[in-house]
């Protein structure tokens, strides 16, 4: 395992004398500032924190504990929310927030493409979702217990909420009983 100063020492001793090699190692450690200018910019936006709206941390404490299965709908893994970084998605924080059964889409988009991701129970509720009929509907038999809305996806318009009862409904984040669903084992 060669680390980055034994590489640079490699590259630098061949191509210069003793009085060069601290300066071809300074252009070498500036390549890569060079090459990638607004990398910094990019890159701090990605790990720089964000504050949780207080409706999902009231919905984890709603759903934390609770039996059987939650969902968080519009179906998908990753989305921009308002209060995230601006033209940014993040992974759905339900999944890490919620002390409980947590199912997300597993599918993977890329571009237009759509690449199923391997979870059966996550084929299932995708299926049933996509069918056309009413979550209430399709998601009690599948042992689907709670729905999470994030009402400021561009797509939460489009989900059905006829049926589910509202246990906690806020700006952010939404929280839905599915009546009639029956918690399934070893979910």
């Amino acid at each position: 395992d060669v680390c980055s100063s034994d590489l640079a020492a490699r590259v630098v001793r061949p191509l210069a004398g003793r009085e060069a090699a601290p300066m071809v190692a300074v252009l070498l450690a500036l390549v890569p500032l060079v090459l990638l200018t607004d990398a910094t910019v990019r890159t701090w936006a990605t790990v720089s924190p964000v504050r949780f709206p207080d409706d999902l941390t009231r919905a984890a404490d709603v759903l934390s504990g609770q039996d059987g299965v939650v969902v968080t709908l519009p179906w998908r893994a990753y989305r921009a929310f308002s209060w995230g970084h601006p033209g940014m998605t993040s992974s759905d924080p339900a999944v890490r927030m919620v002390d409980a059964d947590v199912v997300t889409s597993d599918s993977l988009q890329v571009g237009a493409t759509l690449v199923p991701g391997e979870s059966r129970l996550a084929a299932d509720i995708g299926a049933a979702l996509a069918s056309g009929g009413r979550p209430a509907d399709e998601l009690a038999p599948l042992g689907v217990t709670w729905v999470v809305l994030y009402p400021d996806d561009r797509e939460a318009q489009l989900v059905d909420l006829t049926g589910l009862e509202p246990v906690e409904v806020g700006d952010d984040v939404a929280v839905y009983r599915v009546p009639g669903a029956v918690a399934r084992d070893g979910a």
